[in-house]
């Protein structure tokens, strides 16, 4: 809980990073990270929702690459990483997307 705040104010923010510090154990019995800890943030495909709520900020810009099929909110979208491959970061204005690119389910995200 205490997490959401730093990361909706800090797109570089990372709470396993955050965890660590304060002293939580973030790795399970076998080493991989806890999801618990990523758990108790209200986030959608690495968007951050406005502390208190599950309103996220209108979108701004769009994300993509030319390798990419989609288009994003944030560059911190899981499907955008999962799929990156080094290629150059385009950005557009929402409204301006060329139709070669359909919208990840990050930019359907409750906004304000």
């Amino acid at each position: 809980m205490v997490a959401q705040t730093p990361g909706f104010s800090d797109p570089n923010f990372d709470v396993y990073e955050f965890a660590e510090a304060c002293g939580v154990n973030t790795l399970t019995q076998r080493g991989a990270k806890d999801g618990g800890i990523a758990a108790g943030l209200r986030t959608w495909h690495g968007q951050h929702a406005r502390p208190g709520t599950w309103t996220f900020d209108p979108l701004v810009e769009a994300i993509t690459t030319d390798t990419s099929d989609c288009y994003h909110a944030t560059e911190a979208c899981d499907l955008l990483l999962s799929g990156y491959q080094g290629a150059r970061i385009l950005r557009f204005p929402p409204d301006e997307v060329p139709s070669k690119w359909k919208p990840c389910p990050c930019v359907n995200a409750p906004r304000a």
